[in-house]
């Protein structure tokens, strides 16, 4: 009977190296786990403020096309009455026809928005019933230093190459460790039952230690070290190319969060001056003050243009400000505090 026990004590620490890159390669997927959240929980938000957008746009165009037909309802009155010409009246007329164009515009967009929240986020009934004003507490950074000091450590794609850097060095240490020596420690036991043999006991044991160095493969080990120190160096280049785009992503997200703030406030402005002028121009139209139907018409679109444009800078703001956090890696349900 024989049994033989073998343990190498040491392989040019390849082991450790192979167990270290295993090891990194869990953290990579963790890492491309939270880019997929990320990219997921964007299109949500891009998906929901759609719908909001389009339902904003329909009550707008749904509103002035009601306001038009009032207003064509009163040119023809005022036409009878002597008060306008048939040219006003024309004008009025053709201004409905550009409202009831947009309103179906603005309905199939709704339809559209729609479609796109069910396909990312799931059914929904009425588009209605989704509400504008949600709780949620972004926790924007307070400055661009701040931002790009937080992405150095969560951007996943900054992340990601990082530890493929990391990967590449463990490779270089496996491939050395193909070079050098190796040392095994072996015990045997036998047990025997031949009296005959020239040894004066029945049992036998023996512990061994052999040392391995290669000292000539055909090069493929010098090959191989070499292809992985290669790597190594491409993988450097990357990480490092990596951090200048990590902090040009989030230098221009931070810049589209300030002008899509400033455009914000202007148009709100920009609003409140078109109601005020509207509403003049009006009251001294329907007083017989000088103004003229092509007055209201114009006075009308400009209101119904900043109306718009307020709904799309309010849309624009609110997708600056998950694209940044997207930009700086913190886009996800922890940070988000969301269930």
């Amino acid at each position: 009977k024989s049994i033989k026990i073998e343990q190498k004590i040491f392989q040019g620490l390849g082991g450790v190296a192979d167990l270290k890159k295993n090891k990194i390669g869990l953290k990579i997927a963790d890492a491309e786990l939270l880019s997929v959240e990320q990219s997921i929980l964007l299109k949500a938000v891009e998906a929901f403020s759609g719908v909001i957008f389009a339902n904003e746009k329909f009550i707008i165009y749904q509103r002035n096309l009601n306001l038009i037909e009032r207003q064509v309802d009163m040119d023809q009155i005022r036409l009878e009455r002597g008060q306008v010409s048939v040219a006003d009246l024309a004008q009025s007329e053709s201004s409905l026809a550009e409202a009831n164009a947009k309103f179906i515009q603005s309905k199939n967009n709704v339809i559209t928005a729609k479609l796109n929240y069910e396909n990312i986020i799931g059914p929904l009934n009425d588009t209605f019933e989704l509400e504008k004003n949600v709780n949620i507490n972004l926790k924007i950074p307070i400055s661009l230093k701040n931002a790009i000091f937080i992405s150095k450590n969560s951007n996943p794609n900054l992340i990601i190459s990082k530890l493929e850097f990391e990967q590449s060095e463990k490779d270089v240490q496996i491939a050395q460790a193909d070079l050098a020596p190796s040392a095994t420690l072996s015990f045997e036991s036998k047990e025997t039952d031949d009296f005959s043999s020239t040894y004066d006991q029945q049992d036998k044991e023996t512990i061994e230690a052999t040392i391995k160095w290669p000292i000539f493969s055909g090069g493929k080990n010098y090959a191989g070290l070499s292809k992985s120190k290669n790597l190594r160096n491409r993988k450097k280049l990357l990480y490092e190319n990596a951090i200048k785009v990590n902090d040009t992503n989030v230098a221009s997200a931070w810049s589209n969060l300030q002008s899509t703030k400033s455009v914000l406030d202007a148009v709100k402005l920009q609003v409140k001056a078109a109601e005020i002028a509207n509403e003049g121009i009006i009251a001294e139209y329907e007083s017989g003050q000088g103004r003229s139907t092509l007055d209201v018409l114009q006075s009308n679109s400009i209101l119904l243009n900043a109306k718009v444009s307020l709904a799309n800078s309010e849309r624009e703001y609110l997708l600056s400000q998950f694209k940044l956090l997207k930009s700086i890696g913190i886009l996800n349900a922890q940070y988000l505090s969301i269930k």
